[in-house]
């Protein structure tokens, strides 16, 4: 946005900037560029030093003095037309930069830019994402001396809250009815006022796919704000055995949900003991409160271990994982309580030890999934702000929340959980969070994620390929290497493009600049048609792995717990990220993994400038490395490895730390405790660093 330049009373030059957008506790650069008359020869505008720049923040209730800053022409060079002054920003409210600088020195404003700083790293903790709106940004005037007082600058108000009821449209909590109509009905009243509060008073309400249009319970399209707000003691329940997502929300400016708790009924997923195998089915003997169902098929099967009803590790000796999701026999109820499953002949995904037995043990315990994947309780795409505060689920037959091709997203004392006091063995059947090409930042902060069928966090971009060249700028390129992989990745207008070399795919040997981008439907596959800011080498052909750098969003995950789930505990496919002051406990994979890979999940993009700092792993690991197929070597840089606690009470025989494909890595004062083999194991890797660590 350009702009608005102008003179004040005094004469100083002024330039107001509405909408800008920042993020609470975080360290700004604040660009002030200018052209100066003094000395112009030859028609060209020559910047000279501008003596001192007084900045300062002020803020509703509370002032933040910024220091000064001396500005200068940088190494001389008289076309520099760009200085910097940097300062925090500390407000929850707002923020008004306020700069001047002598009028008789200014001969024309050019604008003022704010971005994050990315020298400070990491980012101090924070509160929540708070948008700051500033209405007026830049006086300059009175540089070196005697400058002019401040104008008063005001914030761009947001409206006031309304609420709407959904009581007041038709829904009755702890009626046991099918509320979605009504909530349906509030949500279009939503639409008549400025800022919405579609409001749910304390009680139970109950929803399903079949009462409302298309494949979504409630889907919320093209609000600039909406909150979705529970009062306390309210859940929400879907009564839905097909795949549906509880919210989804689309193209939405801000999107903001609290104090909603969130549960599916029936259950997904049954646990209990094997009494009986034979041939390809088995007889589990199901363990209260969950419920022997004949009316699915069963499309995942995990032993568990039958005193702490936590999924056994890869590692274990008697693992057995299985996977059938398009398997379609039904399950049977062949007398009360005693669940009888098929097992296909050829499953998906069979892993188990000993290696080469099919089924479960009798005597062993089993959990069973009815469905793991397709249904969510939260889900956003193609939105601005995305905010979660105080919300829980407590099963999905799918991922809790889901976020895809959205600027922000933050989760703040949220929780994934089985309900309390229930008795249950899992929460959601895969992944807690799963955040997918983010585009500024992700935060979650204060959550609990527990007994989840997959990982607690994943946090990443999408690997593309390219398909064919038009000529050395324009090509077309399709998301997840041709594996049809939801959802499509974004390709916008100024995105850096890295291309990898057949050599090493995942690191950039190549980058450019999106100048357009077109999608397009060629034969059922999604494309697009790219013009680059520069030529592609020739060696770049059909197949180059290609990673978006524009969707690594500035993560952090602080004070969180995620325990007894059966994935890792988060998967860090970012650069800019910290990891700090959380518990992994019980996870079955590592509790931190830094991955990406182009040969299975073409799940992007090679991490750098990652800390992991100040974190309990109890009977947990870290791993990095880059492939799942394959291991590469040397991809992610950067990493800090710090004052973590490893504790180990495992039979198996495994490090605490498992780094492959890093260049560049410190490990320092971390301690080590009960593992049996040397904790730290690093392999197609340089640069790692050992630094005081110590082992008990």
């Amino acid at each position: 946005m350009e702009p608005a330049v102008s003179r004040d009373k005094n004469g100083f030059v002024c330039a107001n900037l509405p909408f800008l957008c920042l993020a609470p506790h975080r360290k700004f650069v604040m660009r002030a560029s200018f052209q100066t008359h003094d000395d112009a020869r030859d028609g060209a505008d020559v910047v000279k030093p501008v003596g001192r720049v007084h900045h300062s923040v002020a803020s509703i209730g509370d002032q933040h003095a910024g220091d000064s800053s001396v500005l200068q022409n940088p190494v001389g060079q008289p076309d520099e037309k760009q200085f910097v002054c940097s300062g925090h920003v500390t407000n929850l409210k707002a923020m008004f930069a306020l700069y001047y600088a002598r009028a008789s020195l200014c001969d024309a404003f050019i604008g003022i830019t704010i971005t994050p700083d990315t020298m400070m790293f990491p980012v101090p903790p924070f509160s929540r994402i708070v948008a700051f709106h500033i209405a007026t940004a830049a006086s300059l005037a009175a540089l070196s001396s005697g400058g002019a007082p401040a104008q008063a600058v005001q914030a761009v108000p947001v409206p006031p809250e309304t609420l709407i009821r959904v009581t007041d449209h038709g829904a009755v909590p702890d009626d046991k009815g099918d509320d979605s109509a009504a909530v349906m009905a509030a949500l279009d009243a939503c639409r008549r006022v400025e800022n919405p509060v579609l409001l749910f008073p304390s009680g139970v309400y109950r929803f399903s796919r079949d009462a409302t249009p298309g494949i979504n319970v409630i889907t919320v399209v093209d609000f600039k704000r909406i909150t979705i707000r529970g009062e306390p003691g309210t859940t929400l329940v879907v009564c839905d055995t097909q795949p549906t997502k509880l919210f989804a929300f689309f193209n939405c400016e801000t999107v903001r949900v609290s104090g909603i708790d969130v549960d599916w009924d029936p259950l997904p997923f049954a646990a209990g003991r094997v009494i009986a195998v034979s041939g390809n089915t088995l007889d589990v003997e199901v363990i209260a409160p969950h419920v022997a169902r004949a009316d699915t098929p069963v499309h995942g099967i995990t032993v568990f271990d039958s005193e702490t009803h936590l999924p056994l590790p890869a590692g274990h000796p008697r693992f057995y994982l299985l996977s059938q999701k398009n398997f379609n026999k039904r399950a049977t109820v062949p007398s009360p309580g005693v669940l009888r499953v098929e097992v296909s002949a050829k499953p998906e995904i069979l892993v188990s030890s000993p290696k080469g037995r099919k089924m479960p043990d009798v005597g062993e315990h089993v959990l069973v999934c009815y469905r793991v994947r397709g249904s969510m309780a939260f889900f956003a795409r193609h939105c601005g702000d995305v905010e979660f505060l105080d919300t829980r689920v407590f099963a999905t037959p799918g991922m809790g929340f889901q976020v895809n091709n959205t600027e922000s997203v933050v989760m703040e004392r949220c929780q994934v959980t089985p309900k309390p006091g229930s008795g249950r063995w899992m929460s959601t059947t895969v992944d807690a969070t799963h955040f997918n090409m983010i585009r500024r930042e992700a935060r979650i902060i204060d959550c609990v994620f527990e007994n989840m069928g997959d990982d607690g966090a994943n946090m990443h971009g999408i690997y593309s390929r390219l398909v064919w060249r038009i000529d050395n700028r324009r090509i077309v390129i399709e998301g997840g290497r041709g594996a049809g992989i939801s959802p499509i990745p974004d390709y916008r207008v100024g995105d850096r493009l890295e291309f990898g070399s057949a050599q090493a795919p995942m690191r950039a040997a190549f980058t450019a600049s999106v100048v357009e981008s077109r999608s397009f439907d060629d034969a059922g596959q999604p494309r697009h048609r790219v013009l680059l800011d520069r030529d592609l080498p020739l060696e770049f052909g059909s197949g180059t792995t290609i990673g978006n750098a524009s969707e690594t969003p500035r993560f952090e995950m602080r004070g969180c717990i995620v325990r007894g789930n059966r994935g890792s505990g988060i998967r860090v496919k970012t650069r800019g990220a910290i990891v700090e002051k959380c518990v992994f406990e019980n996870n079955a994979a590592p509790g931190v993994q830094i991955a990406c890979d182009d040969d299975l999940h073409y799940e992007s993009i090679a991490t750098r400038d990652v800390i992991i700092r100040d974190n309990v792993f109890r009977n947990s690991i870290l791993r990095t490395e880059a492939g799942r197929k394959r291991i590469d070597p040397e991809v992610h840089e950067n990493i800090l490895i710090e004052n973590n606690r490893f504790e180990w009470t495992r039979n198996e025989r495994t490090p605490a730390l498992i780094l492959n494909s890093l260049n560049g890595a410190v490990v320092r004062d971390n301690t080590f405790s009960g593992f049996k083999t040397k904790p730290v194991s690093i392999s197609k890797s340089r640069g790692v660093r050992e630094e005081n660590n110590v082992t008990k």
